[in-house]
């Protein structure tokens, strides 16, 4: 009992009928996969110094799969129960420039450059600001609504292409795609996964996201700690981002 207890303490429950799991839960995995695949992604000149640390650095970009089409579907989620969809564009569209500049330490070893591409908030608020107006445009009947929806999503793309935020257009129509097919969550993996593919074929392991989110319970989970999840990233992109410039200064 009480090895179940501690479970459900940081979202996850082991029931008769089955094992289900919290949103704090979906957090925590996404957070974890997140950063076991920016680790092998920012040290990559380390990983590829010999054959073993190779396979353990696919391995963990592997593992990285699963952060994002979780962290696609929480953000429909919070759409959709947020106290203040303002309050929540304003706190992701803040984060996506405070995290710029961690973010290009990490990936390009340059304290700040646009041109390289911008971090996974961008597309985020980008993603949020799209559900917005497609639901205002939705009640302009079905529709003008459908017209002024495939506008949205259009531009909303255009701008992810444009600016090259992390996961680009392909994000934002993952977004799109949990928000347009919410009701069946097993359907919106696989159609989002099967966008994010075009990416990378290894986006494809992300299906198995399908069982995690098939297994959400829909409660929020006894921990929430909702700003240690936004300081996280860019906290831990500057981490990294220091260790690999250590790691490439010339040794004496």
């Amino acid at each position: 009992m009480q090895a179940n207890n501690g479970l459900s303490y940081y979202g996850f429950q082991d029931q008769e009928t089955g094992w289900s799991i919290h949103r704090f839960g979906l957090k925590i995995i996404a957070l974890v996969s997140m950063a076991i695949d920016h680790t092998a992604s920012s040290m990559v000149e380390v990983f590829a110094s010999g054959p073993k640390l190779l396979g353990l650095y696919e391995a963990m970009r592997l593992i990285g799969r699963l952060s994002f089409p979780i962290f696609c579907y929480l953000l429909v989620e919070s759409f959709f129960y947020t106290r203040s969809k303002t309050k929540l564009l304003a706190r992701l569209f803040v984060f996506s420039w405070i995290s710029e500049v961690p973010y290009d330490v990490c990936f390009h070893t340059t304290w700040l450059e646009w041109d390289l591409g911008q971090n996974v908030f961008f597309t985020l608020t980008i993603g949020f600001g799209m559900l917005w107006l497609v639901d205002l445009a939705k009640k302009r009947g079905r529709f003008w609504g459908t017209v002024l929806s495939a506008g949205i999503v259009l531009g909303a793309c255009l701008l992810a292409k444009e600016i090259r935020c992390d996961y680009g257009f392909c994000g934002v129509l993952a977004i799109w795609i949990f928000y347009l097919f919410r009701s069946n969550r097993t359907l919106a993996t696989v159609l989002a996964v099967g966008v994010l593919s075009l990416i990378s074929p290894i986006e494809i392991f992300a299906w198995i996201d399908a069982l995690l989110l098939y297994r959400y319970n829909g409660q929020n989970g006894k921990r929430q700690m909702k700003y240690f999840f936004y300081c996280f990233y860019p906290a831990h992109l500057f981490c990294l981002g220091l260790l690999r410039m250590y790691f490439m200064l010339p040794k004496r």
